[in-house]
């Protein structure tokens, strides 16, 4: 069973023609890098165009990553393009990774009925970031001022950002991934919402299966972008392994399947902790088409966070679940599998509870992993399948769409996008801004 009883009732009247309120669903992400957000708009997209009837749209950049992995020819691709409009009618709902509207590009021109889904896929999609300025060389009296602008441009961005968040729960036009993103967003704002509204991330079930593992050898694997808070839990992990790998004597090969800015820092953990145990494979960035075969070829353990978690499950490859860290990890992190979470949990940021000191968490796992394989490969098939199958998720996601309210018209109508001064005047700087870096690039 899943952990909220919805989904299994989402599925099963599923329906075979269009709702008469949505006529095209327009998905926003315009990005050129690979990303699990880019990669979950693409694969809804293309699902429900065929399995529901929709008008299915993409937004982005002609060479980004949604433009040039879409193969589906019922999906329209639609350019984004600086300082060129896009409109997006009235019988449409736009989905969105969640943010606050008044941050939304001025090239998206929505109509009075527009509806827009904000789907929270990030902890810190609807955060402040609070980082105020070094006031270190200016005098008292400047320190004093600029400290308190700052405070109180926070103090307002807040507020207005927990009257958003609270009026588009109510509207149910707000969906969270997981537990954890909703508790983030709700304590950061102060902001209270009586029934969340929950919508895992989804991947699309294989008809490949994971056969056994190694049994001469200890074959890991990770994925996921080589960036910051992912980073420090990458080269954390691969100390660990490999001092467990020399301790027991057991060849270990650990491929690091992704890319990003921290390569290079990964790269030099490893030559630090290289021993003749224990040895790693960079792969860069896999496409879509043949990240299967190679996890299924030589990965039997996977470590991932986020959407990454899903593409070793729906295999059968039992997954180790990681959280992030902004800073270098030190204490004794404690360890756990995908399929002994609740509530569609994909991973966090770390806190004082995710350790305990002298734990032997990872090592355990393992162990027990390669004496018992085919017991925990079955149950990360069946996480995934109760908790995050494309098909089940689709379901709950176009019957909330059918149920949301959040329209352009209800908005200007409740006065929630009048922003403070200081949100409107950062929004003008950035809008200058983009013109004279489009002017510079002309």
């Amino acid at each position: 069973m899943s952990d909220f009883g919805e989904l299994e009732t989402a599925i099963e009247e599923r329906p075979s023609v269009i709702f008469s309120r949505v006529k095209s669903v327009w998905f926003f992400f315009p990005k050129r890098e690979v990303g699990g957000v880019q990669m979950l708009f693409l694969r809804m997209a293309e699902y429900i165009v065929d399995h529901y009837g929709y008008d299915v749209m993409l937004i982005d950049f002609p060479d980004g990553f949604m433009a040039q992995h879409s193969k589906h020819e019922k999906v329209t691709l639609i350019p984004f393009v600086e300082g060129r409009q896009i409109e997006i009618p009235s019988d449409a709902v736009l989905v969105l990774q969640s943010m606050p509207l008044w941050w939304l590009r001025e090239e998206v021109v929505l109509n009075d009925e527009t509806r827009v889904a904000l789907w929270t896929l990030f902890p810190y999609n609807m955060v402040v970031p609070v980082t105020y300025n070094n006031y270190d060389a200016v005098s008292l009296i400047k320190k004093f001022l600029k400290m308190a602008m700052d405070r109180w441009s926070v103090f307002m961005q807040k507020r207005n950002l927990k009257k958003f968040i609270e009026f588009a729960a109510a509207k149910k036009a707000i969906y969270f991934m997981d537990e954890h993103t909703l508790n983030v967003t709700l304590k950061a704002n102060s902001a209270r919402i009586d029934a969340p509204i929950f919508l895992p991330v989804p991947s699309i079930p294989s008809h490949l299966r994971k056969e056994g593992c190694d049994t001469a050898a200890l074959r890991c694997g990770w994925l996921g972008r080589l960036c910051d808070f992912k980073a420090t839990i990458l080269r954390y992990t691969l100390r660990r392994t490999a001092r467990f790998a020399f301790e027991q004597r057991l060849h270990t090969v650990f491929h690091i399947i992704g890319d990003g800015p921290e390569r290079s820092a990964v790269e030099a953990c490893v030559r630090d902790i290289s021993n003749s145990f224990f040895s790693v494979v960079f792969t860069g960035s896999i496409v879509m088409d043949e990240l299967d075969r190679y996890l299924l070829s030589n990965v039997d353990i996977l470590f991932a966070m986020g959407t990454s978690a899903l593409e070793g499950a729906r295999l059968g490859i039992p997954v180790v679940l990681t959280d992030g860290s902004y800073s270098e990890i030190a204490g004794d992190y404690v360890y756990k599998l995908l399929s002994q979470t609740q509530r569609y949990y994909l991973g966090e940021f770390i806190r004082d509870r995710h350790f305990a000191e002298g734990n032997s968490s990872l090592e355990s796992l393992l162990s027990e992993l390669r004496s018992d394989y085919a017991r925990f490969s079955q149950a990360a098939l069946d996480y995934f399948s109760c908790n995050h199958s494309l098909d089940k998720i689709a379901a709950r996601f176009i019957s909330l769409l059918e149920e949301n309210d959040l329209s352009k018209r209800v908005l200007k109508e409740s006065g929630i996008l009048t922003t403070d001064i200081f949100t409107r005047a950062l929004r003008f700087c950035l809008r200058i801004r983009r013109v004279l870096l489009q002017r510079a690039g002309a």
